[in-house]
């Protein structure tokens, strides 16, 4: 049986999914509140300074899941298939390839 090893997967598929995790993290810590200090509103029970901290690793980490994980993810996805594809093409080229000899 084959073992599904980590350093298998794409370093672009698995920087997207430790983007994925830390804002599962953070949202399931309940920072999602804290963006209103954004705006103003403050929140109840935290301190402004460590509110403002929290609702911007928030925001940043929310950017990062909407923006940078897919690209990551199409990106490395793409170059494994284009890799896939020359080592693919390469094989197929040097099969099909003959030599010549002269004799005479």
């Amino acid at each position: 049986m084959s073992r599904w090893k980590l350093r298998s997967v794409p370093w672009g598929i698995r920087l997207a999914l430790a983007i994925v995790f830390v804002f599962l993290g953070l949202d399931l810590a309940g920072l999602r509140d804290w963006v209103s200090v954004v705006s103003g509103t403050p929140v109840p029970d935290v301190a402004f300074e460590r509110a403002v901290f929290g609702g911007l690793l928030y925001v940043v980490s929310w950017f990062a899941l909407v923006i940078v994980a897919p690209i990551l993810a199409l990106a490395s996805l793409l170059h494994a298939l284009l890799q896939r594809w020359r080592k693919y093409a390469a094989r197929d080229h040097s099969a099909t390839t003959h030599t010549v000899t002269s004799s005479g």
